[in-house]
């Protein structure tokens, strides 16, 4: 068995707009003696123009495109960058920290810190990429592709 990895190319994208964001975020918190603390947070970010890589899939012999099953024919992977639709990412997220100085000896140096998070994000991409400056088909990935031939 042998795995052959696509050939691909990332030719980068001079186009690109900075992703801006605006931002809320609203902290509550509470100090608990001796040495602890307790935080809720929610956070909201509206971005703009975000950046998106893409993976698109195009058959190549070298020269130009080509028709895959031809001769010399093989498929590369072109990756770029492209900004997409505006998005927002909201969440939650709890904190509790405490040191346990309670303890005798050596143990008093103890602590804890416990977390949880809880994130979204909204962001409809269109179902044709040509209205994001993509002339070619492609998907929403980055990620390394294999073929495996016995």
């Amino acid at each position: 068995m042998r795995k052959n990895t696509i050939a691909g190319t990332n030719p980068g994208n001079p186009s690109l707009l900075p992703t801006l964001s605006d931002n809320i975020d609203v902290l509550v918190e509470h100090y608990i003696q001796p040495l602890g603390i307790i935080q809720g947070d929610y956070f909201f970010k509206e971005l703009s123009n975000p950046i998106y890589p893409v993976a698109s899939l195009i058959p190549f012999d070298g020269t130009s495109t080509c028709t895959l099953g031809a001769a010399g024919c093989r498929t590369y992977q072109l990756t770029q960058s492209i900004n997409g639709p505006n998005a927002h990412i909201q969440g939650i997220e709890f904190q509790w920290e405490q040191r346990f100085s309670f303890l005798p000896g050596p143990l008093s140096g103890l602590g804890m810190n416990v977390n949880y998070a809880y994130t979204t994000l909204y962001v409809t991409f269109p179902a044709d990429l040509t209205e994001v400056g993509l002339t070619t088909p492609c998907s929403i990935a980055l990620r390394r592709i294999t073929t495996t031939s016995t």
